[in-house]
């Protein structure tokens, strides 16, 4: 009954911390959401200052366009209450603030507010950075509690020129705290440095300090304990206070996010609230315990009479069996509930004694081997399948001292074996948690990769599985080796995309100054000479791309010979080897991906050099032919483009012909197998084929075939533009600025008027906006992926239900991302391959228009 008491005791004590801490979490996950609202809510206003001090009008202080520029701002953030720009030398303050449901702009000269001191003005001027302002009551212009969001502005020569901001007022903090407060039961607050109240039920008390507040409603404990508060790891913290009452109360706090500014969320609660229910249960429950306890006495009182007995008798019994008298027979009678438990003790000694007949038959028909080691190091029993696997039994090896030799015949690997086994034997762990692992040598002198899982027995003894992992080490090894180049294909991957968004920064400055006029006839040259250079950089992103993915090739029309000459002459370069290129002339074009076929060139011509180390002649030849049904050479049949590559090196053995088209395969010391491999896959993918002949010491000709095309390729030269060819209004996205100042640049020179956006969700508030206004824009270039944020496919998604007449362009430096492929399918109509040209930018352009 003690017991009872004391557990029933515990369980309240129990429960009711329980309830609080269950409370808590409700508490801690409301406010843990208005948190993130609030800083959701800061992150987006902090975009507003920064993006308009990179704004051209903000920039060149057009101050004309100052007041439509701002009321947009307003329009499509309704959150913010006013708006500004001021100018210390070059301009004014210009102000437009919302006035009910209108907008109202103020200008106001220098003299009005140059000098404020560190309220709004000078602050980003003084730190050269963007900040947000701890919260006033802005008595100058505005009369209102508000918190502003501030920024430098530089001109185009990177001079400090003035400031930019946005304001909100602390009604939208006020409506937060109204949502957490609950038929007034909970206070909820937000503390600004923990000092100044910036929202509370009483709004009397914003912008006021925390310590009036507590003064003037009895609140000092709560101010004590807000003072003085240390958070938690994840800027969080829970407990409990006093208030002056003597009433306890519970607090929850939890910190904002954002680095530039301290605010705190608040939530209190009174306890007697949370626990009414665990009260009206302590006292049920406090009922239901006193009876109870009468039953369980007057049970046990009459129990003790009847059992003892029987139950004195049984446990002798079951002393017997755990002394290994398994056979003992019951011979003990009782009634009732005491004869069922005699009976069925009986029965399950029966049970035992079968499962270890069972047990026996299982060990020996067991698929994994078995071993038992006695105390002294005696092998008493192997199962059958130990045999099979290592061919060893009982008289081969009877102890530990005849097994070590034969498992292990190297004397200093079987030191190793012997010294590991040793540690684990005398560490009396009952079962080890990982199998130890040696290569056993079998009677047949096989050597087997083998995992032990020891389990010790109570009598000092050991019982052994032994795993044959012989064919998962060798899985784990290709694994390992699978891993590494998929590894190094991420990397060449990213270095891919990052390198062409470089070299689209590159061209599109390079395409801009080649669309200057008179300029001088070598610097013409030169700029054609850096566009070229830049071109080739591209080719090798996009073999890297190809060894990244192997992804869907991304086709075009065009001509096999420079394609040749430009693997011949990248891969030749430096070598002792030369070569003879013979290509039939007026070859048809064929579709392909320029950057997958030039990678399975320079594989064939690199296997070539290697084949002759000391030097030879590589001859390279490309002709049309035309295969029947009936050809030996492939299944396909029609016209193709047949490329033959040969050397006269060493040839290849008989014994390796069937398998240099599979992965991993190599006879070179430092190769990975890939090489042919790839070269299959990405000839397959364009309905193409590879054969060869080789005759050892004699040499080997590799021949690809690759189907001909019918169309014609889009020659650079018919594509005719020049400055202000055309006019309309363009919407482009991308995170990478250069390429966006860039891009927007060509686009200008070509006569549109361009906006920018750096993540899908601005390109569909401009765009809806444009919409809207009915000034919409004739077509969008979208960047494919934004780190971090929404990229044009979902933008696009977006943007078809509300518009489906919408022009948009994908483009990306992943250029053999599927979508490039089939943009059709995600809503587009053209791709650009980044980096891409003036050229290709114009040709683009015009098929949009003309549609």
């Amino acid at each position: 009954m003690i017991i009872f008491s004391l557990t029933y005791v515990d369980f309240m004590i129990r429960y009711r911390t329980l309830r609080i801490e269950d409370e808590a979490l409700i508490m801690g996950e409301k406010l843990d959401n208005s948190a993130e609202y609030l800083d959701g809510l800061l992150s987006k206003i902090e975009m507003i200052p920064k993006s308009m001090a990179l704004n051209p009008i903000i920039r060149n202080v057009e101050e004309a366009r100052f007041p439509d520029f701002f009321e947009d701002l307003l329009n499509i953030y309704p959150e913010i209450h006013s708006v500004y720009a001021a100018y210390e030398t070059v301009g004014n303050l210009t102000g437009t603030y919302r006035n009910n449901s209108k907008f109202q702009t103020e200008i106001h000269p220098p003299a009005h507010y140059v000098g404020v001191g560190e309220q709004w003005y000078d602050l980003p001027m003084s730190q050269n950075k963007f900040v947000i302002q701890d919260a006033y009551f802005d008595e100058s212009f505005l009369k209102v509690w508000m918190v502003s969001f501030l920024n430098p502005v530089y001109d185009y020569n990177q001079t400090l020129i003035g400031m930019v901001g946005c304001d909100i007022t602390l009604d939208k903090i006020h409506e937060l705290v109204d949502n957490l407060s609950v038929d007034n039961e909970n206070m909820a607050f937000v503390l600004q440095d923990s000092d100044i109240i910036l929202a509370i039920q009483n709004s009397s008390y914003n912008g006021r300090k925390f310590e009036d507040f507590a003064r003037n409603n009895s609140e000092n404990a709560l101010y004590s304990l807000v003072s003085n508060l240390e958070l938690n790891s994840d800027n969080s913290y829970s407990g409990t206070y006093l208030d002056s009452s003597g009433s306890e109360n519970y607090l929850y706090s939890v910190q904002l996010r954002n680095p530039n500014i301290d605010w705190k969320l608040f939530i209190s609660i009174p306890t007697s609230v949370i626990l009414e229910d665990v009260n009206q249960i302590i006292a049920m429950l406090s009922v239901l315990g006193v009876i109870l306890l009468a039953i369980v006495g007057m049970l046990l009182f009459m129990l003790s009479r009847s059992i003892t007995k029987p139950i004195n008798s049984l446990v002798d019994i079951t002393k017997k069996i755990a002394a290994g008298d398994i056979d003992n027979k019951i011979e003990i009678r009782s009634s009732g509930e005491i004869q069922e438990l005699i009976t069925n003790f009986q029965q399950m000694v029966f049970h035992i004694q079968a499962q270890i007949s069972h047990l026996q038959y299982i060990s020996d028909w067991s698929p994994t081997p078995i071993m038992m080691i006695s105390k002294e190091g005696k092998i008493e029993y192997i199962n059958k399948r130990f045999l099979e696997v290592y061919g060893y039994n009982l008289l081969e090896i009877p102890d530990l001292n005849a097994w070590f030799p034969k498992a292990y015949p190297d004397p200093e690997y079987r030191e190793v074996v012997t010294n590991e086994w040793k540690e684990h034997v005398d560490n009396k762990k009952f079962i080890l948690e990982k199998p130890i692992h040696f290569f056993v040598t079998a009677k047949s002198g096989e050597r087997i990769y083998t995992g032990f899982r020891l389990m010790h027995l109570e009598n000092g003894g050991q019982y052994l599985t032994l795993e044959n992992e012989t064919e998962r080490q060798k899985q784990e090894e290709e694994l390992l080796r699978n891993q590494k180049i998929e590894s190094i294909s991420l990397l060449a991957g990213g270095i891919a995309h990052d390198f062409n968004n470089i070299l689209m920064g590159l061209l599109g400055n390079i395409n801009l100054l080649q669309l200057e006029d008179n300029l001088p006839a070598e610097h013409v040259e030169i700029l054609y000479q850096l566009e070229k250079a830049v071109l080739r950089g591209s080719g090798l992103t996009k073999q890297l791309l190809t060894f990244s993915k192997g992804g869907t090739p991304v086709k075009k029309i065009q001509k096999i010979k420079p394609l040749l000459m430009d693997s011949l002459s990248f891969v030749m370069t430096g070598s002792n080897s030369v070569y003879e290129l013979d290509v039939e002339d007026d070859l048809p074009n064929v579709n392909i991906d320029a950057g997958q076929i030039s990678q399975v060139l320079n594989n064939l011509i690199i296997n070539a050099q290697h084949a002759m180390p000391n030097g030879g002649i590589i001859e390279v030849t490309a002709k049309l032919v035309h295969l029947d049904n009936n050809n030996e050479k492939s299944a396909k049949s029609g016209d193709f483009i047949e490329i033959e590559i040969s050397d006269h090196g060493c040839g290849i053995p008989q014994e390796n012909q069937k398998k240099i088209f599979s992965p991993y395969f190599t006879t070179k010391s430092k190769g990975n197998g890939l090489g042919l491999a790839t070269a299959f896959a990405i000839l397959k993918k364009h309905d193409g084929f590879i054969h060869f002949v080789s005759e050892v010491e004699k040499g080997t000709s590799f021949f690809i075939n690759l189907p001909v095309s019918s169309d014609k390729p889009l020659k650079s030269e018919e594509i005719h533009f020049s400055n202000n060819d055309f006019v309309g209004r363009v919407l482009i996205l991308d995170d990478d600025l250069i390429i966006l100042k860039s891009v927007s640049r060509l686009l200008n020179k070509l006569g549109f008027h361009v906006d920018q956006a750096i993540d899908g969700e601005i390109l569909i508030e401009k765009y809806l906006f444009a919409l809207k206004t009915e000034n919409p824009y004739d077509f969008i270039i979208t960047d494919l992926t934004i780190p971090g944020g929404m990229g044009g496919k979902e933008a696009v998604e977006i943007l078809q239900k509300k518009d489906p007449a919408i022009k948009a362009v994908v483009s990306s430096g992943y250029s053999n991302d599927p979508i490039l492929s089939n943009y059709q399918q995600y809503g587009f109509i053209a791709a650009l391959h980044k980096p891409y040209t003036v050229r290709e930018l114009s040709a683009i352009i015009n098929s949009i228009l003309n549609k």
